[in-house]
């Protein structure tokens, strides 16, 4: 013991010198270590959840090279974050190249702690990058990982004498967690609805080429991420695009004007002559929900296709002789929702990522609150139209708790030099709703009018019995107002 402590005594000197500048380095790359250099690497979220174990040196490599001389008996201490360590494992530290010295190991600290004692003689610092320490036999735990969650390995070395206290730190980020597949809106959906064409078609320009609108969706597939899976069709790959937004106009594709069966339901091939998802050789199919979702399940052949075209062609540019019975077709934004799965995996790409938006040529006004009470409270709300352009009036009405009462409901026609009063539509969809008037019901109106926004002035307002039936306007966006 008197000669470890005299041995304690001389490296207290040396390490007074060194200061605490110096530090030892941990890495995955041996090239690095020493450097300010540190690549961690990228791990598969569903493929590390899956294996659930990682083993130091078979899958991962943990280097560890010390900066000053590791004193005999002193204590190596190596932690994990955002992993725990199998306590059940005898981990060793196997020096490298022409590395000398060695490590004991001596015990765990719970889960996130693994203990090695210096040998004797100490460890010396050896130049070069190849002289280190390798972990080996290690488990790592990482069945519990997250999506940008970190595997984070340190060390520090704990002297025996306690002026020394800790000294030769090391910190390194080995893993950063992240799903293998992504998804990405590379070309949104961005076509305009054309008012002039009834809203049957979108404008041409330089979005849309004869009367066709098209989205491509990019998957990022991260197959050299560490424990990546195999996504094929030797697994069965599937990817399924759920696209919100409004793709009513769809279910026209199910009417005899346009090639359907006109039995009431839309199926897989009728949709695709109006939305068809194309890439290099995987195969499609397709399905509208109640809420006009689109779905659009991709099937892999060979490897998965990673970009993916969705067209959109409206009924009234397939066959103009029948555009009047073609469905108006409305502006709004979309978002997707991806996932995939294997014979033995799923994946959550996305949820609700951004690919697009449809605008409107025409004029869509907010108004952002009317109330409405038999008795008390009335609702004014008409549509100008100074124009040269007829054109529908379509409703969207929406109760205080977010609750549709009526969507894309039409209002009438708003002719050029006209005034329309759509109160009583509003009323009305109150009514069919369910609501009762007796009671006092808030709400909001976004207006819709197929002319030119320029050309329409929305006038909106309520009536009070008890203040003297004085109107209060309600401020929208097609102009500020007063009284």
């Amino acid at each position: 013991m008197k000669t470890v402590f005299t041995k304690t005594l001389i490296a207290t000197a040396a390490l007074a010198f060194i200061g605490t500048a110096n530090a030892a380095s941990i890495r995955n790359i041996d090239t690095e270590l020493g450097t300010s250099t540190a690549t961690s690497l990228n791990g598969s979220l569903e493929g590390l959840v899956k294996v659930g174990t990682l083993t130091a040196q078979t899958d991962v490599a943990i280097l560890l090279k010390n900066s000053v001389t590791n004193v005999e008996q002193d204590v190596l201490v190596i932690t994990i974050a955002g992993a725990k360590f199998d306590t059940t494992a005898t981990p060793s530290l196997v020096a490298q190249g022409t590395q000398t010295g060695g490590y004991d190991f001596f015990d765990y600290q719970g889960e996130d702690t693994i203990r090695f004692r210096v040998k004797t003689g100490g460890v010396p610092v050896v130049a070069g990058t190849a002289q280190h320490f390798q972990l080996q036999g290690a488990k790592l735990k990482v069945g519990s990982v997250t999506s940008g969650s970190k595997v984070t390995v340190s060390s520090k070395v704990q002297a025996l004498n306690t002026v020394i206290g800790e000294y030769d730190k090391a910190s390194f980020d080995l893993v950063k967690v992240r799903p293998q597949l992504s998804v990405e809106a590379t070309t949104p959906f961005k076509a305009t609805v054309a008012t002039a064409k009834a809203r049957k078609e979108f404008v041409a320009n330089s979005d849309v080429t004869a009367g066709v609108e098209s989205a491509v969706l990019t998957l990022t597939n991260n197959s050299s991420d560490l424990k990546a899976l195999t996504v094929a069709a030797g697994t069965t790959a599937k990817v399924t695009h759920v696209v919100a937004g409004d793709f009513g106009f769809v279910r026209d594709a199910d009417k005899a004007d346009f090639g359907g069966n006109a039995n009431g339901s839309v199926n897989s091939a009728e949709i695709a002559t109006i939305v068809a998802a194309t890439a290099t050789d995987d195969t499609f199919t397709y399905t509208l929900s109640a809420d006009n979702k689109l779905t659009v399940t991709q099937t892999a052949v060979g490897t998965l296709d990673t970009a993916v075209t969705l067209t959109v062609t409206p009924p009234a540019v397939t066959t103009p002789a029948k555009a009047s019975s073609a469905s108006a077709i409305n502006p709004g934004k979309f978002l997707a929702t991806v996932t995939a799965s294997t014979t033995d995996s799923s994946f959550n790409i996305a949820a609700d990522a951004d690919v697009g938006a449809w605008t409107i040529d025409g004029s869509v006004v907010k108004v952002p609150y009317l109330v409405l009470q038999d008795g008390r409270f009335g609702t004014v709300v008409t549509v100008s139209n100074s124009g040269s352009r007829t054109g529908e009036v379509l409703l969207d009405i929406v109760d205080e708790a977010g609750v549709s009462i009526a969507s894309a409901l039409n209002a009438g026609s708003s002719a050029p030099g006209t005034i329309v009063n759509v109160s009583g539509k509003i009323k009305d969809a109150l009514v069919a709703k369910g609501k009762d008037l007796k009671l006092v019901n808030k709400f909001s109106v976004t207006v819709t009018t197929n002319v030119p926004a320029a050309d329409v002035l929305v006038y909106s307002a309520y009536t009070d019995s008890q203040n003297g039936g004085e109107r209060a306007i309600v401020n929208n966006d097609s102009k500020v107002q007063t009284k």
